[in-house]
């Protein structure tokens, strides 16, 4: 109805809802009743922080759990007769008798709960808890998680939700379990990290004073003096609490390591906080003397987790959540005003510049700068004054000042706010993001803004506001496209058996370095062995993982290789690290996965969250959007860098003295008065005023827009994921293959003249009308006769030379390529540079589809990885690479037929490459003409719209569209994905849903029963799929019907003609193998659940 010209109206004028309308959109049947579901037994209520909880418990309100458990507690009452039917047991709980509450108990006893904070954007946004019932009508939380769910106490709101199914809980309990997510999946760091009171109280346990205590005796030895060492830290506990001395005091005591008594030097607090760590790490030199800031603790916690395992790091967690607090409330930190002492440099510092910007003001007067220049040179002397007072408030504040004790240790708050309360505000950006450098904040917060400073500083505020907000709309979106493209990735089998894979080298931008090797190469799987050249030692095998040691080695031996070569022993080591420093490391990826549905583990490589190879079934599409999405609000949408220095201040990298914004200005005033020339030229002349501008000027416009660069934002990352056609500030590219002969200068624009060779050929394509670069001679004429030039350089080459050059046998021909390019800004290629299609010419973006089209597949996926994360780590967002490959594979996942071959293709139809290779096998076995084809790169949009399930793709966007076209084609839907399983009601094929694990079902484990080695058996979790061409070929499918994907059920692959593996795995697996008799699955009970707790 939507669509008429006039919709088919009701009573009041309101147009009626038709049928297209109740499915498509956020109100439409798909997205609220197939995919968002309300559920019962949910409660909801403002959380508060539960210090003494341990890290799998939260705290629930009495009434709450009782409203929630409610069927359980009457089930309870009828089985311990206190009610003699459900009725009874139902006013029971109405008048909340005694013995309801002892039902309750009994009841939530290990029955977990799920904990969900809104906005869920990762997988950690629901977690499952025990809970404890607290008096109150608020939900307690472990202060540790809030991380996780992104959640503080100042009226945040949770929901709580009962599993109800005994399956249900132990997925909970194994799965969800608080416990059980540690590590971000997005790049394995830990995320139950101590932070804010905890760093605050564990920093100040373990920071030490210069001086050594008053009140120890000292002796003489040898004339030195020496105080007296502690026998035992009980006894310095004792002195301490004799107040002797106090925690940071530097003191001597015996301590008992590695079987030996030593005495080293410490301090009480360290002591202290040594009890709680595990073995292997307490007392140790590389930890004894840290001090614990919040990078240390987290790097504590994964030291822990890699010795000793998840159940020791959890307890070492809550026994540093304990310390922490209890040390911050001893430590009485508290902010005075009196804390903000202004460094007395600062008043020098400032009148230094107030007198260089005037001198700057001076030169600019007299003609001696441009506009530009000197707003840059006066931005750059603030800067500068800014960071200066910076590192005076750091050099001359007290170690055991309350703020410097705050933010040095990363509890809160950064150097950058200290030196705005005791410093000065520095520069402020207007609404557009430019700097007014006409009006820096000298004050600070400790002395007071004045009245115009204040307005000043309003400006930037209230820009920060409304972009949060717009932000954050436009991250959603991002994520839920992203799944949407992704959902169906799953890791489908243990190894697809390719020997592709990328070369790793380390991504850097504007000089500086963005990304290591090692960040990129650890948790994937290596493609061919790699030694240490010293040591010969075996750093990373073919075909297994590389370890993070490895990883950093690796990188290390790279780095610093030419120093290396001199102590090298294994001279084959060597070549290959030489080797591996031009083109790589070779290690295998999703981007090469040769899996035709989903990937394999082995490409995938570690899972993040649990640092072991992923499991089979795991959703890692999903994955791969929540961790680039999750992190999409802390993006900035500032379109433009806070221009030059400002932003390389930021950002670290350096960037050339023009800033692009001064560019533009300038550029803005070369075209005007060049135009305002053609015309004064034109009217003389007696034309009209227009037609006078040549081609070079509206070229030139098109050409301005390479300096608007939005460089490290959401819109950027936006951009790559949807392949945007027009970008605003592409590079030029390079079409050709050539060298670079000139570089011209015209009025306006440069241009860049390349050489090219050409082949000749009889129908001269490439070669006709184009100008000769060099003198073209007739190879077979003798030296110097003046006839042998057939073409002159700068001639056009016509069909007549044509002729002459096939007659002459002359195979190539250098022709010459024009490229208009800026006038200024820096040019990324000089004379006598070698050029490749699709090099950049001059700097800015570039355009994927084109580089796709002059560079191939690789180059377009290793620009969108590097691109994308080039924009996060600005922001101090870590991702692994391999969650955008998943992506970027998505989007590179079709073919366009160019010439079908003996193929059932049509020309120009669009195929899944797995499809379009099946069938040209099938055609290659018949002896057929092959299909070709090119490579398409799809947005993501596009990816999800053009997923084989017309399902998924119409809950997505365009729904009448979908379906309308998946009606016509009489396509059908396998239920491949997760989208299009969860909108008909069926278990989800990942997880516990996948077809291997979905038989499991979980046992109660009598007390102290063992659990059967067999329940381990990986065997019984490969996933064996036949190749597609076979399926084709066994008739099972035609591959025209390449549009509805592909295979069997997974149901079907337990046949008793065709049994899955060797007889033997099965046999270990408990299947049963009699002569003739049927493959039958193991007995229930062999494989009982986990107990909670055990390893």
């Amino acid at each position: 109805n939507s669509k008429r010209s006039k919709p088919v109206t009701g009573t009041g004028g309101r147009p009626l809802k038709s049928l297209s309308d109740m499915l498509k959109g956020k109100e439409g049947r798909f997205r609220k009743n197939l995919l968002g579901k309300r559920v019962d037994y949910s409660g909801r209520s403002v959380i508060v922080v539960g210090p003494n909880l341990k890290l799998h418990q939260c705290g629930l309100p009495k009434e709450m759990a009782l409203e929630l458990f409610k069927p359980f507690v009457m089930k309870q009452l009828v089985n311990s007769e206190v009610a003699a039917n459900i009725k009874t047991a139902k006013r029971l709980i109405e008048r909340m008798r005694d013995e309801v509450w002892d039902a309750l108990d009994a009841v939530i006893h290990e029955h977990p709960v799920l904990l969900n904070r809104a906005p869920t954007l990762h997988r950690l946004g629901i977690q499952a808890f025990e809970p404890v019932l607290v008096d109150g009508k608020a939900i307690q939380i472990h202060p540790l998680v809030c991380p996780a769910y992104n959640a503080d106490f100042d009226g945040d709101q949770m929901a709580v939700h009962v599993p109800l199914s005994p399956l249900a809980q132990a997925e909970a309990r194994v799965l969800m379990l608080s416990t059980q997510n540690l590590f971000s999946p997005a790049d394995g760091r830990a995320i139950v990290a101590p932070t804010q009171d905890i760093v605050l109280g564990a920093y100040y346990l373990t920071i030490a004073r210069e001086q050594p205590p008053r009140g120890i005796e000292q002796i003489q030895i040898n004339g030195e003096t020496r105080w007296i060492p502690f026998r035992d830290p009980d006894e310095a506990r004792y002195a301490l609490e004799q107040k002797i001395i106090t925690l940071h005091d530097p003191i001597l005591v015996r301590l008992e390591r590695n079987g030996k008594r030593e005495v080293v030097t410490t301090t009480v607090g360290r002591l202290i906080f040594h009890e709680i760590l595990p073995e292997g790490i307490a007392y140790t030199d590389e930890y004894l003397n840290m001090v614990m800031d919040k990078k240390a603790l987290a790097n504590l916690i994964v030291a822990c987790f890699r010795l000793h395992g998840q159940e020791r790091t959890v307890k070492l967690l809550d026994d540093m959540k304990d310390i922490g607090f209890r040390y911050a409330t001893t430590s009485g930190t508290t902010i005075a005003i009196t804390d903000m002492e202004s460094p007395k440099e600062r008043d020098q510092i400032l009148a230094e510049t107030m007198r260089a910007v005037e001198r700057l003001n001076q030169q600019y007067r007299r003609g001696q700068l441009t506009l530009g220049e000197r707003k840059q040179r006066v931005i750059q002397a603030w800067q500068k004054a800014s960071s200066d007072i910076g590192e005076a408030i750091v050099n001359s504040i007290d170690r055991f000042n309350p703020l410097y004790i705050i933010t040095n240790s990363g509890a809160r708050g950064s150097t950058k706010q200290l030196s705005q309360l005791a410093g000065m505000r520095g520069l402020f950006a207007d609404s557009r993001g430019n700097l007014m450098e006409e009006l820096p904040i000298k004050s600070n917060f400790h002395e007071g803004l004045s009245v115009l400073e204040y307005f000043v500083s309003t400006h930037g505020a209230r820009k920060g506001m409304s972009d949060t907000a717009l932000r954050t709309a436009d991250a959603g979106y991002l994520t839920r496209r992203l799944v949407d493209a992704a959902q169906d990735v799953i890791v489908r089998a243990y190894d697809c058996g390719t020997t592709n894979g990328i070369y790793i080298k380390p991504v850097e931008d504007l000089s500086s370095l963005v990304e290591t090797v090692a960040e990129r190469i650890r948790a994937r799987t290596a493609l061919e062995d790699i030694r240490d050249p010293v040591t010969g030692e075996l750093l990373a095998q073919a075909g297994e993982l590389i370890t993070d040691e490895a990883a950093q080695r690796i990188d290390a031996i790279l780095t610093d290789l030419d120093n290396i070569a001199e102590q090298a022993t294994n001279q084959q080591a060597l070549e290959h690290f030489r080797l591996m420093r031009e083109r790589g490391v070779f290690v295998r990826s999703p981007l090469t996965c040769e899996h035709h549905r989903g990937v394999c583990a082995k490409c995938y490589g570690r899972d993040m969250a649990t640092g072991k190879l992923v499991e089979i079934g795991t959703a890692v599409g999903i994955i791969a959007a929540q961790s680039i999405g999750e992190p999409g609000t802390q993006l900035t949408m500032r379109t433009f860098h806070t221009g030059g220095v400002a932003a390389t201040y930021i950002t670290g990298g350096k960037q050339s003295f023009n800033t692009r914004l001064q560019l533009l200005e300038e550029l803005r005033r070369d075209v005007g008065r060049y135009e305002e020339r053609r015309r004064a030229q034109a009217e003389q002349e007696g034309e009209g005023g227009e037609e006078g501008l040549p081609i070079s000027a509206k070229q030139f416009r098109e050409l301005m827009d390479t300096y608007i660069t939005p460089t490290g934002s959401l819109p950027r990352v936006i951009d790559l994921f949807m392949a945007t056609e027009a970008l605003k500030g592409r590079a030029i590219m390079s079409e050709h293959a050539g060298v670079v002969a000139a570089i011209e200068s015209r009025e306006l624009m440069r241009q860049v003249i390349l050489h090219v060779p050409v082949s000749v050929t009889e129908t001269g394509e490439g070669v006709l009308d184009e100008v000769a670069a060099v003198d073209i001679r007739d190879p077979s004429a003798p030296e110097g006769d003046p006839d042998a030039v057939i073409v002159r350089a700068g001639e056009k080459i016509t069909s007549d030379h044509l002729t002459r050059l096939l007659e002459a046998g002359v195979e190539e021909v250098q022709v010459v390529k024009v490229y208009p390019v800026p006038g200024r800004g820096e040019l990324k290629v000089k004379v006598g540079d070698t050029v490749e299609p699709g090099d950049a010419l001059t700097e800015g973006l570039l355009q994927p589809r084109e580089l796709l089209k002059l560079k191939g597949v690789r180059a377009v996926q290793e620009y969108l990885v590097q691109e994308i994360q080039k924009v996060y780590k600005q922001q101090g967002v870590d991702i692994h690479d391999k969650h955008i490959e998943i992506i970027v594979r998505q989007m590179l996942k079709k073919r366009r037929v160019v010439d079908p071959g003996d193929t059932r293709f049509l020309p120009g139809s669009i195929v899944d490459k797995f499809i379009f290779e099946a069938e040209n096998e099938r055609v290659r076995r018949q002896g057929g003409r092959e299909a070709t084809a090119e490579w398409v790169l799809q947005s993501i949009t596009e990816a999800a719209l053009t997923t084989e399930s017309f399902l998924s793709a119409s809950s997505f966007e365009r729904t009448t569209h979908v379906l309308t076209e998946a009606a016509v084609r009489g396509k059908k839907d396998d239920l491949v994905g997760l989208k299009e399983n969860v909108i008909i009601g069926r278990l989800i094929p990942a997880g516990t849903g996948y077809a291997a694990y979905r038989e499991l079902q979980p046992q109660p484990l009598a007390e102290g029963a063992e659990i059967p080695a067999e329940a381990y058996d990986p065997v019984l979790y490969r996933e064996i799929e036949p190749p597609l061409p076979e399926i084709i070929e066994r008739g099972e499918i035609t591959a025209v019907e390449a549009g509805e994907v592909i295979l069997p059920d997974e149901a079907d692959i337990f046949e008793e003609d065709e049994v899955p593996a060797e007889e033997e795995d099965l046999e270990s697996v408990g299947f049963d193998l009699d002569e003739g008799a049927e493959v039958v699955p193991p007995e229930e009970e062999d494989i009982p659940p986990l107990e909670f707790g055990e390893e």
